[in-house]
């Protein structure tokens, strides 16, 4: 079921409570996800890692060295009837990079944006490196061009740094992938996103 609530703070924190608790599961459990209103804009919130105010991120010891963990989720509250009103997002992102400061550039960068400029695609990663080919003319700077994904959920992300990147999950070796499982089943459920199962897994086709 799509989260709802009869207003737009409920339909908010169902959101960053799902998410808190699968970070709190796999990542960290001294980092605090809060949903902050959009100024002027009562029905819209930001959810990210916070700390004195500004958004940080999750220190990460990876099988290559520390890294650090950012994310934010604009969503929306939008009304389906007079009491009641739904949660859609707006924009996602999801950076690792070297520094828990947001400013500097991200090593990988997931992102989606519900309405974004004409010359890239909604949903894309960049990569902080530079493709080089004896067929190019000149090499592809990854970090400045948006290589098109299909939509990334935070599950997602966080397997590839336990699968690929050597992050050790809290909950343990042998129960991540099921809290991954789970995790992503609920939020494709509520987020009305249709979604198979395969060899065990949730794999989102298409958001709504």
């Amino acid at each position: 079921m799509p989260i709802e609530g009869r207003t737009p703070h409920e339909c908010f924190a169902q959101f960053r409570e799902h998410v808190a608790q699968l970070v709190a599961q796999t990542l960290s459990t001294h980092h605090q996800l809060r949903a902050i209103g959009v100024l002027g804009a009562p029905t819209l919130a930001r959810l990210s890692f916070r700390q004195g105010g500004e958004s940080v991120g999750i220190p990460l010891d990876t099988a290559y060295g520390r890294l650090y963990f950012l994310l934010y989720h604009t969503v929306e509250a939008v009304p389906i009837s007079r009491t009641r009103c739904r949660r859609r997002t707006l924009e996602y992102g999801y950076y690792l990079q070297e520094t828990s400061d947001q400013r500097p550039a991200a090593l990988f960068r997931w992102e989606y944006e519900a309405v974004p400029p004409m010359d890239h695609p909604h949903q894309h990663v960049q990569i902080r490196t530079t493709l080089t080919s004896d067929a190019l003319q000149r090499p592809i700077d990854l970090a400045k061009v948006h290589v098109p994904t299909g939509w990334v959920t935070i599950e997602q992300v966080i397997r590839f740094l336990i699968a690929d990147l050597g992050v050790k999950p809290l909950c343990g070796a042998d129960k991540w992938e099921q809290v991954l499982h789970e995790g992503e089943r609920k939020f494709l459920e509520f987020s009305g996103t249709p979604y198979r199962l395969q060899a065990g897994r949730s794999v989102p086709r298409e958001p709504r």
